[in-house]
């Protein structure tokens, strides 16, 4: 309870109408491999600002290694509106596997909108870095296409407790699945085929946590290179 107490920060205003969180936590990671060995720490930041029907969500990081270097994650400002949800900043709700980083995904700048339908039912829009996306999306599915001077990129995938499954056409496939060991742990693992790569794109890995604060696991390529990562991770809240 101790630990929470220092890294929680919640500071109600105006009776429940402006209010603003704040959750840092510490890491520390190592990874070695046929690319050679590296130690990083740092930190990461996770803030909330709630005033009236907007909310103003951010999180990012700050690492320390062979060099110091920090980014952004997500930043953005949510308005509601009925059955519109109206997101303006970055966001990774649409990810792939190349904004994928050890600290998350890496979000995109853009407008992103949501129409509700119904329970589980909806439709998206969204304009991100000079191209549109268009689709929808019924409980777990998901199927959308991107449009651009260069024509459609279609987008489909489903989720939901035991993981994940997407396809773009431009990506390839990329999920995961999840193994509850435990009330504390678990299993994941994931991969990343793309044949539409020049030379194909072939990504696996597995990893295991435990109470979400220890993290073991290993990465292999086996396309368009060979290579292998372990890796070891530990947060502190």
């Amino acid at each position: 309870m101790q630990g929470r107490l220092y890294s929680w920060v919640s500071i109600p205003l105006l009776s429940g109408l402006l209010s603003f969180n704040l959750l840092p936590s510490g890491f520390w990671r190592f990874e070695g491999g046929s690319a050679g060995q590296q130690a990083l720490f740092g930190v990461r930041l996770e803030a909330n600002l709630l005033a009236g029907w907007y909310e103003l969500r951010g999180s990012g990081y700050a690492t320390f290694g062979s060099g110091v270097w920090g980014g952004v994650r997500e930043l953005y400002m949510l308005i509601p509106h009925d059955e519109i949800r109206l997101y303006l900043g970055k966001r990774a709700v649409y990810a792939t596997p190349l904004e994928r980083t050890p600290w998350g995904e890496e979000g995109r700048w853009g407008i992103y909108g949501q129409y509700r339908l119904g329970e589980g039912m909806g439709l998206e829009a969204a304009y991100v870095e000079g191209q549109g996306y268009v689709g929808g999306r019924v409980g777990g599915l998901e199927a959308g296409s991107w449009l651009s001077p260069a024509g459609l990129t279609p987008r489909v995938g489903v989720s939901g407790e035991l993981g994940e499954l997407y396809y773009q056409w431009n990506t390839g496939w990329w999920g995961r699945l999840r193994w509850a060991l435990d009330g504390a742990s678990g299993l994941e693992a994931w991969g990343w085929w793309n044949p539409q790569a020049p030379e194909g794109k072939l990504l696996l890995g597995l990893g295991y946590d435990r109470e979400r604060q220890v993290r073991l696991g290993a990465d292999i390529s086996l396309r368009p290179i060979e290579a292998w990562r372990l890796w070891l991770e530990f947060t502190a809240p």
